[in-house]
């Protein structure tokens, strides 16, 4: 039986020599190259891609133009950007354009290859959840919350995490994330998040608190340490400081 490959285009590494290409194996992945953007143009229009790989070093065209151009189409592709310098400037803004994932050329092979395979299993998430009427699709955005590369299901009961991976939570975990990324930095009391929602109907107020410790340590295994912060004498809130970093 033939397993269908992901397919990924790797973008401004011409030669397998030291490139983004020698790290990843072809055994497991169906890659093209470009070095070009009129290449690169050339290939989108034949082929349908999972991936592209972008190194910011293509000389025929504008980076920030280009990056703003492939993140616009994120129904046909994921979008990872190789930054040509260590600047962090260069990072946040090729994310602040859209990018799903940026990394500096001194990122490690192995670290290269795990953001790889989260973005494809991020991908194929995507994919196999993606409705299909427009009804589904009406619902699914309407039950669909994000910040900061966390993407809240309330429908499913899942929270998707930025790397990819998927939480389960229970329907009164997935109540109070659903409360907290309506209004992403505002100050939520314990009986705000409680309100009049049916899954507290057995709880005191008090009982946000085991609610919202348990939400941290499933989240905290995926970089979600700092993601809900609490305001001492007031509530909790989603952290906005996070999107400083």
């Amino acid at each position: 039986m033939n397993i269908q490959k992901p397919k990924l285009i790797i973008v401004g590494s011409p030669g397998d020599d030291g490139g983004v290409i020698s790290l990843l194996s072809r055994q497991i992945y169906d890659i093209d190259q470009a070095d070009t953007a009129q290449s690169l143009n050339a290939c989108l229009s034949e082929k349908t891609y999972d991936l592209v790989i972008l190194d910011i070093d293509i000389l025929d065209a504008d980076n920030v133009s280009l990056i703003r151009t492939l993140s616009s189409k994120k129904e046909e592709f994921y979008l990872l950007v190789r930054s040509e310098t260590d600047d962090q400037v260069d990072t946040v803004l090729a994310l602040e354009l859209g990018a799903d994932d940026c990394v500096t050329l001194s990122c490690s092979p192995r670290e290269i290859k795990a953001r790889v395979r989260a973005l494809l299993r991020r991908r194929e998430y995507d994919t196999r959840s993606q409705p299909k009427t427009l009804e589904e699709r009406t619902n699914v955005l309407a039950s669909s919350f994000s910040f900061e590369g966390w993407i809240l299901h309330d429908n499913k009961c899942q929270l998707l995490t930025p790397a990819g991976d998927i939480i389960v939570l229970t329907k009164a975990e997935s109540s109070i994330l659903l409360n907290l990324f309506a209004d992403p930095g505002l100050i939520k009391g314990r009986s705000d998040l409680l309100g009049t929602d049916a899954n507290f109907k057995d709880y005191d107020v008090r009982s946000i608190d085991v609610f919202i410790s348990r939400l941290r340590k499933k989240i905290y295994n995926y970089g979600g340490h700092s993601l809900i912060k609490t305001v001492r004498g007031r509530g909790y809130q989603l952290n906005t400081a996070m999107r400083k970093n």
